[in-house]
């Protein structure tokens, strides 16, 4: 038996897909009654963003695993969901800790001044990255960023070293 917050740390460290769609048929299961589905399980998920008092009308889930190209938000949509989450602090630190921390599975910097401090989740399909999540400053403030690149052919590794050096300016800004 694993916990909630065990299976989404999981989920997030790895990039664990097949947990990340059983997550939201559970989700709709839970609160529109069983079987789940991924249907019940968007429902759920947007009335729950509703109900946080975010706006999910550019927002479009498609599955929960976030690989298909028909997910479609903006970096606001992104950026209120990490606001709502620093909200809930019963929420926050197991959310928080459910992120990746650099070089953990090789996913985000090592040997920076951000690798101590800097939590967050990269995202990638072809032509398109994102990272986004939590980094506490030089200057002690937390700070959320979410950065999101589209549209480009060829190698993804310039793209994600760009989203790394980002990551590493904003835990070393002295303000």
């Amino acid at each position: 038996f694993r916990t909630l917050d065990t299976v989404v740390t999981n989920m997030n460290r790895i990039s664990d897909n097949l947990s990340a769609e059983c997550l939201l048929k559970t989700m709709g299961a839970l609160t529109m009654g069983a079987p789940g589905s991924a249907a019940t399980g968007i429902s759920a998920v947007k009335n729950f963003l509703v109900a946080q008092g975010l706006d999910t009308t550019r927002m479009i889930i498609a599955d929960g695993s976030g690989v298909s190209r028909y997910n479609l938000t903006t970096v606001r949509g992104i950026m209120g969901i990490l606001r709502m989450m620093h909200r809930n602090q019963a929420l926050f630190p197991v959310f928080r800790n459910s992120l990746a921390a650099p070089g953990e599975h090789g996913s985000l910097m090592r040997g920076t001044t951000a690798e101590r401090n800097l939590r967050a989740k990269t995202g990638t399909l072809r032509g398109a990255s994102a990272f986004s999540g939590y980094v506490t400053s030089a200057g002690g403030k937390l700070l959320a960023f979410s950065i999101v690149m589209q549209n480009f052919g060829g190698n993804l590794r310039s793209y994600r070293q760009v989203q790394d050096n980002i990551g590493v300016f904003l835990s070393q800004w002295q303000k």
